[in-house]
């Protein structure tokens, strides 16, 4: 089965922890318009300077490898 997740925001990320979690063989593509995975919530935080920009961050390092995602960014 192949899968097409688009957005690498919560509700993206997430989407792709579940469908790995109930399909280990499945092919998963996540499309996103960004280069990194952070909380679009809380950018008042980085603005603020409460938060660094890797604070933002809600998704493992390794994400793309250990959920064994083609990743297509930008």
């Amino acid at each position: 089965m192949r899968y097409v997740v688009l957005g690498a925001s919560a509700a993206g990320v997430n989407g792709v922890r579940q469908l790995r979690k109930r399909c280990p063989e499945a092919e998963i593509v996540l499309v996103s318009k960004d280069q990194e995975i952070y909380s679009r919530c809380i950018l008042h935080h980085l603005i603020g300077n409460l938060r660094t920009r890797e604070q933002l961050c809600f998704a493992e390092a390794d994400f793309a490898k250990r959920y064994r995602v083609n990743w297509r960014k930008g």
